[in-house]
């Protein structure tokens, strides 16, 4: 399984919404979390272990001004 989506709002943080941080933290977190979870119940259910590879952007590592709760 692979989690390699993810949303940005590409704006100076003081001027985000309320909005446009529930939308990057539906995707970008729970949409990682959830995504583990339900692989995890079919690898059970398979009986055998899986992997899952989360990827990240560069924006993981390294600040952008623009991109502050990405």
């Amino acid at each position: 399984m692979v989690n390699n989506a993810g949303v940005a709002s590409i704006q100076s943080i003081a001027e985000i919404t309320l909005e446009q941080v529930e939308k990057t933290f539906k995707v970008n977190i729970h949409g990682v979390l959830w995504g583990i979870q339900a692989a995890a119940v079919k690898f059970k259910e398979r009986g055998h272990k899986g992997k899952i590879i989360s990827a990240s952007s560069i924006a993981g590592h390294e600040g952008f001004p623009l991109l502050g709760v990405y």
